[in-house]
């Protein structure tokens, strides 16, 4: 038996799938030996085509209390609110940014359950999450 191509037999009428595993090998070595490199769906596609333009729009950051977050980031850090809308259900769709900023925000989700309260600050999981940019460090540095 081939792992990952056929199943066990369980009622002991099963005929093995040898035929369809020999036929995907044959095509993975031709496409190695074409292309000299391994078989991946879409490759020839790829080629054809320019590189998709893609980006980070938003970034989830979970906070104790919209408002308290929206003060923080807005007040002390110099963030534009971009986004405030009202979702019902006492849910928002908060969305801020540093100044200058012409990509990734930071979606602020108000913490519900008692899971998510408790992940309040440890997005990163004790390690290093986010990376603020900036182009005068000793001028942004007091107001932090």
């Amino acid at each position: 038996m081939v792992k990952g191509y056929t199943r066990p037999c369980t009622t002991g009428n099963c005929k093995p799938k040898k035929r369809r595993v020999a036929r995907i090998l044959q095509v993975c070595v031709w496409l190695h030996t074409t292309f000299n490199q391994p078989y991946m769906p879409g490759l020839a596609e790829s080629r054809r085509q320019p590189p998709m333009n893609q980006r980070l729009a938003h970034v989830t950051l979970i906070v104790r209390d919209y408002d308290e977050a929206i003060a923080f980031y807005t007040k002390v850090l110099g963030f534009a609110l971009d986004s405030d809308l009202d979702m019902g259900d006492g849910k928002r769709w908060v969305v801020v940014s540093p100044p200058g900023a012409a990509g990734c925000g930071l979606l602020l989700a108000e913490a519900k359950t008692e899971e998510e309260k408790q992940a309040v600050g440890r997005q990163g999981a004790g390690r290093i999450w986010l990376f603020l940019h900036t182009d005068n460090f000793w001028r942004d540095y007091p107001v932090m």
